[in-house]
């Protein structure tokens, strides 16, 4: 069960207090009452709430002022002030100061409620943001600190290419027991590919030149005929006179440590397309919060956010539709690849919005879309519609 978000009410007014605390209760919110300045730093001192509804005027400590504590003490939390039309002037001042909004009294509730789920959902957007980049940077440091931990196998070869030893180690590895590699060739060894036995050949004559090798990924072969990926590092022994006359040869398993990379390449792909996903929200979240924007200055700025949040977005424009008006990105091209999302207004359809693929790209769930993508147009056409009904 999810829990309820905490609001706290810091107002010397005795009335404001218990009604608003017994309608946040109402809606779903749980909710602390503070009289005081000083009564409310306790409280956020000993527990977090995610938004704090402040009265400019108090009696004890004057509102910006217990502000900048507030924020010093949870600055993750936002602060909404409450306001009478004389003290406006202070709220504009505490705007600046880093409240994140402010409310007339006497209190409009169904304005309160807007103001609340707005900075929640800012809220939780940022704290999504910030751990998906945190996965994404995490993800980045453990592939960078990958280490081979597989156990080492070691063949000594001749420069006739024949296989003058080896250890156990490199039997488990390719599935051989030792007299069997003792009658191999060392290209027999290695997987017939341009990462097998064509580099093995190259490789091969650099050691005749008596050079080392070091850490050269290749692909070996098992005996059941599978490739699998090893770490090679070769050292020519050379004789008195300066010949070649075998290798001391490492061979490292690290077939695993190539599938994780794999892995984590494509995960920190997922990662990274979330983070544009969730930028683009975020974008218009923002976007949203600002009242004297006109429905279509919102629609120009919010059609610059949608390229960047696909997948292909070099190709990518897009294009609303609303009361027979047509907006559209700068590069604008119609298309056959397209998502198309309705915009409704109380309910009822009152335009389209287009994400178009102006060049052919791989087909994926959607033709070229993700699903991921068709979830995104959805809550960005949903957005628009909660702006509209605003409007």
């Amino acid at each position: 069960m999810k829990a309820k978000e905490k609001i706290i009410i810091i107002d010397d007014d005795d009335d404001v207090c218990d009604s608003l605390s017994l309608f946040l209760n109402k809606v779903g919110y749980k909710t602390e009452t503070a009289q005081t300045g000083q009564e409310g730093i306790n409280k956020i001192t000993k527990e977090f709430y995610i938004v704090a509804l402040l009265d400019i005027k108090l009696p004890d400590i004057e509102g910006t002022e217990l502000l900048k504590r507030l924020k010093e003490k949870h600055p993750k939390m936002d602060v909404i002030i409450m306001t009478g039309n004389a003290s406006l002037n202070s709220a504009v001042q505490a705007l600046n100061n880093g409240a994140s909004g402010y409310i007339l009294k006497p209190i409009n509730l169904e304005n309160l409620l807007t103001n609340l789920k707005n900075s929640i959902e800012k809220q939780h957007l940022i704290a999504e943001k910030q751990q998906t980049e945190q996965k994404l940077k995490d993800s980045e440091e453990k592939y960078r600190e990958l280490y081979e931990n597989a156990p080492n196998a070691y063949f000594s070869v001749n420069p006739d290419k024949s296989i003058k030893g080896c250890n156990q180690p490199a039997c488990e590895l390719l599935g051989y027991n030792k007299k069997e590699i003792l009658t191999m060739k060392v290209f027999d060894l290695y997987y017939n590919s341009s990462e097998g036995l064509q580099k093995a050949k190259r490789l091969f004559k650099q050691f005749l030149e008596g050079k080392n090798i070091q850490d050269v990924e290749i692909q070996m072969k098992h005996k059941n005929g599978n490739p699998f990926w090893v770490s090679l590092t070769v050292k020519p022994i050379k004789n008195q006179k300066g010949e070649i006359v075998e290798s001391r040869s490492m061979v490292i398993n690290i077939t695993e440590r190539k599938e994780t990379e794999e892995a984590l390449k494509n995960s920190e792909h997922n990662l990274r397309e979330r983070v544009k996903e969730l930028t683009c929200l975020y974008s218009i979240s923002r976007l949203i919060e600002d009242d004297e924007i006109s429905i279509e200055q919102f629609f120009t700025k919010l059609l610059t956010f949608i390229p960047p949040a696909w997948q292909f977005p070099e190709v990518t424009c897009a294009r609303i539709t609303y009361e027979g008006k047509i907006f559209k990105t700068e590069n604008f091209q119609e298309a056959q690849w397209k998502q198309i999302a309705e915009i409704k207004e109380n309910g009822k359809k009152a335009g389209i919005l287009e994400v178009i693929y102006f060049e052919k790209m791989p087909e994926f769930d959607e033709g070229p879309f993700f699903k991921e993508e068709r979830d995104l147009i959805n809550v960005i056409a949903k957005q628009i519609s909660f702006f509209i009904e605003r409007k």
